[in-house]
């Protein structure tokens, strides 16, 4: 595994981290070289196959480069001639590498305290320690700084190839690492988005997710709960007959150690009073029913019955100082909503009194915050229909933050978009990477995941109302469909069902069958399961006629479709191709970048190295690789010889 930062290491000196990195490189490289042993030295950890299976292919790939570029006696001339120039470019190229660790760390530890000092500013102006006046100033002046080392971040990837190798090749493994753990994938988009909602909770405001359904609006408010606030949300689920007790709480009877029997009916009495007091829209059959099972927890336990107020989400979260979220909030009729005006607003240490008489009042706890999630109309799509609207009083009190799929690009080409608004086709990828970030999938997959991804994210933009482009409204009877989708609702599990059964079948038939099953055919509607298959057709070269999909669809006269079934045809997919991870890193951020720094040209006799000289050098350090010599390099480093090369430098452009 490619060697990561520890952020542990503090403010080493370069020397030092070097060596450590060296060190590493070593024991890494000395593992590996037991895997032929029968037996692992005591404390080894054993041999990771899928490990050995890697390297097995990187190696057959560099012995196939051998025989067809390699002659026998230009190895041999390495052999005598150039070994002290490969360890000079051995040396350079782990420097480079060095370098943009440290820098990289440098710069992550700067996004981290900007972030730190934006949450002090929203927990002072909650407080009242700042004015909203100097609160704007201060995170004006944070946030710029913010961006800015953001984009020494993205400037730090066209440094130099090894730079580019390492930033990439490290966001690739972490995203794999919290996919696996069934973690939100934190993409930049992602992140953004979490900052923005934790800096708003800390203000003290109340934040209203929103966005189509399925896009893991609750389960990233959950995440955000989880990592930026240390503790597990409180998740209340809204529908349109919920009670204020599910919200706030309820009365709950016990019985107490002892009671006289003729003290029995005066005690079932008294509790009937104070129930008929808590809940006056009772009516005779609940009373009688409250009252029978009163009776019967009397006479069973020949004791009485006490009753206690059982806090309700709205009041755990107050006394616990946990983020309570609100899920389908605008199911919840508005008057109800209405009444969670009372606690917006407060601040740590301040006292709630509890809608209930007895109870002590409930002191807020640090950590308190209600984020609330939604679904809004956009366009001229009324989708969501049963929704109620916000209370005005409380919408003027909540901060609206979109909550959709990640950002994607739905025009141009792969070779067009690679590096740019593509995350949610990185995170196809990584549905299909191993832990080394490599896979072995068909060779056209990077095309057919473009426009996977590039088909999801116009889908569900159409299905909002927010793209009304003529171009994907097909017509019907003369008339353009501006509402033809309807059902349909992209989500990241959609895309998760169909990467994980093609995965799991192997890659062995074309991946439109699974895009057909799980998009088109979760469809009842005929009218929008024709105009799911021509837009998939048409726009995204998915279901090719003439490979035993149907033809274009035709969608009748006078307004009627037939309902669209149709046979999936077993088309075996291409064969499978190992993108190992420098390729995938290419495929999704674009070529590496050109070197702009070579080491010093002057070997030791002072002599200038010529253009053949460097074609040797490469060869030498080819030779030591496929000879088994590795102790020099870590996994990275082998990497970097293949997709970071050092060629003969511009004149006069050195180091």
């Amino acid at each position: 595994m490619m060697p990561h930062a520890d952020d542990s290491q503090g403010e080493r000196s370069g020397e030092e981290l070097d060596a450590m990195h060296w060190q590493e490189t070593r024991n890494a490289h000395q593992k590996r070289a037991l895997h032929g042993q029968k037996q692992e030295p005591k404390g080894t950890p054993p041999i990771d196959r899928r490990e050995l299976r890697y390297y097995a292919d990187l190696r057959f790939e560099r012995e196939a480069m051998r025989k067809e570029y390699v002659k026998p006696e230009e190895i041999e001339f390495t052999d005598e001639v150039e070994k002290g120039r490969y360890r000079e470019l051995g040396a350079f190229r782990l420097k480079s590498y060095s370098e943009a660790v440290r820098e990289y760390r440098k710069l992550q530890r700067e996004i981290t305290q900007y972030r730190a000092f934006l949450n002090f500013i929203a927990d002072d102006l909650r407080n009242n320690l700042i004015t909203p006046a100097q609160a704007t100033m201060e995170r004006q002046k944070y946030l710029t700084a913010l961006e800015n080392t953001r984009q020494a971040l993205i400037d730090l990837t066209s440094r130099s190839p090894e730079s580019f190798y390492f930033v990439h090749r490290l966001e690739l493994s972490q995203y794999v690492s919290q996919l696996h753990a069934g973690r939100i994938v934190e993409t930049p988009w992602i992140q953004e988005q979490l900052d923005g909602i934790e800096r708003s909770l800390r203000a003290g405001e109340v934040v209203f997710l929103h966005g189509p359904t399925g896009t893991g609006k609750t389960e990233g408010a959950k995440h955000l709960a989880r990592t930026r606030f240390g503790r597990e949300a409180i998740v209340l689920r809204g529908h349109s007959r919920i009670m204020p007790e599910e919200l706030w709480g309820h009365t709950k009877l016990s019985a107490s150690e002892t009671i006289a029997p003729d003290k029995i009916n005066d005690e079932i009495n008294r509790l009937m009073n104070g129930y008929k007091k808590d809940h006056p829209l009772a009516d005779g059959a609940e009373l009688g029913e409250v009252a029978r099972q009163i009776e019967q927890a009397l006479i069973a336990r020949t004791g009485t019955l006490q009753s206690e107020f059982e806090l309700g989400p709205v009041y755990e979260a107050i006394r616990t100082g946990r983020i309570l979220i609100i899920d389908e909030a605008n199911y919840i009729p508005a008057p109800l909503m209405a009444s969670l005006n009372a606690i917006m607003g407060l601040r740590p240490g301040e006292f709630v009194d509890v809608q209930q008489d007895g109870h002590p009042p409930i002191m807020v706890a640090e950590g308190f915050g209600i984020v609330l999630t939604g679904n809004i109309n956009l366009g001229e799509v009324n989708r969501y229909r049963d929704r109620f609207e916000l209370d005005e009083a409380l919408r003027n009190r909540v901060v609206s933050k979109e909550w959709g799929l990640l950002s994607q690009e739905v025009e141009g080409t792969r070779e067009q978009g690679r590096g740019g608004d593509s995350e949610l086709y990185i995170l196809l990828w990584m549905h299909l990477l191993d832990r080394r970030e490599s896979t072995l999938v068909p060779r056209d997959t990077p095309d057919k995941l473009w426009r996977l991804a590039q088909a999801g994210a116009l889908i569900q933009r159409l299905s909002e109302g927010a793209i009304t482009d003529a171009r994907y409204l097909f017509q019907q009877s003369g008339q353009p469909l501006k509402t033809a989708i309807k059902q349909t609702a992209i989500s990241i599990r959609t895309f998760e069902r169909i990467l994980n059964s093609w995965k799991a079948d192997g890659y062995r038939e074309e991946i439109d069958g699974y895009v057909y099953k799980y998009i088109v055919d979760q469809v009842t509607n005929s009218l929008e399961r024709a105009y799911l298959y021509q837009l998939l057709s048409t726009h995204f070269d998915f279901f090719k006629h003439g490979s035993g999909w149907p033809e274009k669809v035709n969608y009748g006269g006078g307004g009627q479709v037939p309902y669209l079934r149709v046979n999936v045809p077993k088309n075996s997919a291409p064969p499978l191709e190992f993108f190992t991870a420098p390729t995938v890193i290419e495929v999704l951020y674009g070529d590496f970048p050109a070197r702009t720094k070579w080491p010093s040209t002057q070997n030791e006799a002072g002599r200038q190295q010529t253009e053949g000289q460097a074609k040797i050098a490469e060869l030498m350090e080819l030779k030591l690789l496929l000879s088994g010599e590795q102790n020099k390099y870590s996994e990275a480093e082998e990497d970097l010889l293949t997709c970071c090369p050092i060629s003969e430098p511009q004149a006069g452009v050195h180091a």
